[in-house]
């Protein structure tokens, strides 16, 4: 007995009813056997599966014509006889060509699918509907450029420990005609107008940048970006940006605080005499801005001190007291220096060089006082230094020290 599965089964059923016709059994037995050689069957095979499919209720009424419904999860189970011969008749089917047997079994017309189609078409309907309740509209572009300007915040802090004494001025985007005053001040030949096109427009660096800095102020402040995070490359940007004459006292200064930086980083004491050279070199350039020369030579004399070097600390204190002889902070850390080295006369004549131009100098008072109360045990002038001093509570007076040093009076 021949055994079909449940796709040869549904295979012949596909034969009867396929394309515009009916087959006959002989022609759906002759699509069979041609397709599957190896278990061939019979008119009355054909016959049993068909009949029994009309009983199962599953196909009441074959179609005449397309596809039967049917499902390949539907379980038969037809006993077949074994394969006869099939009765002769007149005229007979010829045997299909092998090469085409994939091609024996015609797709549904439009019409039998149409039905699910619509339906299908229909449900996915109603998802789009739903999902237009729930779609998230974007922003538009110049929207989300609105809140990313509104969220951003540009820094105008140079990196490093620089202090440029100036707070910068916040640049409006909204206003063309100051992008446009920019421009133009970046592209004019005249330095004087340059320099005041600048000032005026709000560049932050204009109090430590001469005429001559302005011409490359953007290649500057480039290589100024990197002087703290990558101090290697500040220092070919500030060579690369300052190679022609005349000197650029910004890039001196911007190599100089570059190696000073590099000296920090590698702990090395070959490098930071290299920072040295070029502090120096700055103090000797001509047209070197104040605030410029100013932080420059009080960086430098704080490396110098940390690595002992107070004779060339003391050099540079004079270069600045000469630099600034109305500034009476600069001849106070000079005295500093001298009592740091155990130079209490040299002190003493700077802080009464002090005290006699600024009497109420805070600073001046309480160090003077020190070296009465240590260097001449004058017990009674030296309380009158501290209180003075003290009372006037400015920057550096308010130090334990000399609290200590009164309270033991």
């Amino acid at each position: 007995m021949a055994h079909l599965t449940v796709t040869q089964r549904i295979e012949i059923l596909i034969f009867i009813g396929c394309g515009n016709k009916t087959r006959t059994q002989e022609e759906v037995c002759n699509l069979f056997n041609a397709k599957y050689p190896d278990n061939p069957i019979t008119q009355s095979t054909v016959s049993k599966i068909e009949s029994k499919f009309r009983e199962t209720g599953d196909v009441k009424d074959l179609p005449k014509s397309g596809r039967p419904n049917i499902t390949q999860d539907k379980q038969i189970d037809i006993v077949l006889t074994p394969a006869e011969k099939p009765p002769s008749e007149d005229v007979t089917e010829p045997t299909p060509s092998m090469s085409r047997r994939n091609t024996i079994v015609a797709p549904p017309t439009l019409q039998e699918v149409e039905p699910d189609i619509e339906q299908d078409e229909e449900d996915y309907s109603d998802e789009e509907e739903v999902s237009d309740e729930e779609t998230h509209h974007e922003p538009s572009a110049k929207t989300r450029y609105q809140e990313l300007r509104s969220t951003y915040v540009r820094s105008l802090t140079p990196e490093g420990e620089i202090d440029y004494h100036k707070e910068p001025e916040t640049y409006e985007d909204e206003y063309e005609e100051d992008e446009e005053v920019s421009a133009t001040a970046r592209d004019a030949d005249d330095s004087d107008s340059d320099k005041q096109t600048e000032q005026a427009s709000g560049y932050q660096y204009a109090n430590i940048t001469n005429k001559d800095d302005l011409r490359i102020k953007d290649e500057i402040d480039e290589a100024q970006k990197s002087v703290q995070n990558n101090s290697a490359y500040a220092i070919k940007q500030f060579d690369k940006s300052c190679k022609n004459t005349p000197p650029h006292p910004r890039g001196i200064y911007g190599k100089a605080i570059s190696l000073d930086h590099l000296a920090h980083q590698r702990r090395s004491n070959e490098v930071l005499e290299e920072a040295f050279k070029y502090y120096l070199q700055l103090f000797n350039t001509a047209d070197v801005p104040d605030t410029l020369f100013e932080m420059a030579a009080t960086r430098c004399i704080t490396r110098m001190r940390f690595v002992g070097q107070y004779r060339n600390a003391v050099n540079v204190h004079w270069q600045l007291i000469r630099k600034f002889p109305n500034n009476p902070e600069h001849l106070n850390s000079l005295a500093v220096t001298y009592l740091t080295i155990n130079r209490v006369e040299e002190a003493r004549s700077v802080l009464e060089e002090v005290l006699s131009r600024w009497p109420d100098d805070g600073f001046a008072l309480v160090h003077y006082g020190f070296i009465l109360k240590t260097t001449d045990n004058d017990l009674e002038k030296a309380v009158t230094y501290f209180k003075r001093g003290l009372e006037t509570k400015a920057e550096g007076v308010t130090d334990g020290r000399f609290y200590f040093h009164l309270g033991t009076l």
